[in-house]
């Protein structure tokens, strides 16, 4: 089973170019918001609880929500938030 941490790893991985990340749609043909990207490695109605826990750590890095920061943020700081989520959980 993965964990939060791995799960953090694979999403930002699905976002790290920027022709891979998007705003304000959680999956536009391969393209991923990030909480789209947390979705389709963690999928939440298969696992609820650890989609929840990982959404909660990238949340605490984001300083509220991951959607509203994501769609206000650069790309750049929006992986800057997936790295400090990843190193706290090191």
């Amino acid at each position: 089973m993965k964990t939060p941490r791995q799960i953090l790893i694979d999403a930002r991985k699905l976002i790290e170019k920027p022709e891979n990340h998007t705003r304000y749609v959680f999956n536009d043909h391969g393209r991923f918001c990030s909480l789209g990207a947390i979705r389709h490695v963690c999928h939440p109605q298969d696992n609820p609880l650890l989609h929840g826990a990982t959404v909660e750590v990238l949340q605490k890095e984001m300083k509220g929500s991951v959607v509203a920061f994501n769609d206000t943020h650069t790309h750049p700081e929006v992986l800057a938030a997936f790295d400090r989520a990843i190193a706290s959980l090191t």
